[in-house]
């Protein structure tokens, strides 16, 4: 037996609202997925002989604050 199951019959009401729970949690982590890999893009050097990859804005990259490019020269490709 499952670990909640307390040996009562759950009622069909609260059945569903369980599923919706668990639909509306499904949303929430579907659209978090969907708008964040959506927010994503690359930043190359004039060059191009290098490139850092951002989540939302090229200023919060972590890979442009460790420095691993010049963020001077950097044009925006998205």
């Amino acid at each position: 037996m499952p670990q909640w199951y307390s040996g009562k019959n759950t009622s069909l009401l609260e059945l569903n609202e369980m599923k919706l729970i668990t639909a509306k949690f499904a949303f929430v982590v579907i659209a978090a997925a969907s708008i964040l890999t959506g927010c994503t893009g690359t930043s190359f050097n004039k060059d191009k002989s290098c490139s850092t990859d951002y989540l939302l804005v090229p200023a919060i990259s972590v890979s442009a604050a460790l420095g691993a490019c010049d963020t001077q020269n950097a044009t925006n490709k998205h």
